[in-house]
């Protein structure tokens, strides 16, 4: 009698859990063999990305996005996005040129601009995340 039971509790809990999960915004997309999953970023998360990025910026260039889809995750240490931005300086309008930006947050710090991709992200995240944005088809 108490396997059942224990049986019924873990699936309780395991429903809880992604209840919870889901509850965060995250997506369906989950690797459960790495931890990560696909998040949804909102307009608040995307507010501090441009306000992050645009730290790393001098005070003549024009910021602004980002644009398209950012990409959006959390592994068991760390978030981690990908999002692209346009840059114009009053000599030159740089566009989304190398981009998009990198961002990682570790669980309870801030988030950290790690620099523009140069339009390469196999480092811009764990595989397990790239697989799931489907952004590892060149890196091997």
């Amino acid at each position: 009698m108490r396997p059942i039971a224990l049986a019924a509790g873990v699936a309780a809990l395991a429903a809880s859990a992604l209840a919870l999960v889901a509850g965060q915004g995250a997506s369906a997309n989950f690797n459960s063999s790495s931890g990560c999953v696909t998040l949804t970023a909102g307009a608040q998360t995307k507010s501090t990305l441009l306000r992050v990025h645009r730290a790393t910026q001098n005070g003549s260039t024009k910021t602004t996005g980002p644009f398209g889809r950012v990409y959006y995750g959390r592994c068991p240490k760390a978030f981690y996005a990908l999002a692209t931005f346009r840059h114009k300086t009053p000599a030159v309008d740089f566009g989304s040129q190398d981009q998009p930006e990198r961002f990682q947050r570790k669980v309870g710090g801030a988030w950290r601009d790690r620099g523009d991709s140069g339009g390469f992200v196999c480092e811009a995240a764990p595989k397990a995340l790239l697989k799931l944005w489907k952004l590892d088809a060149n890196c091997g």
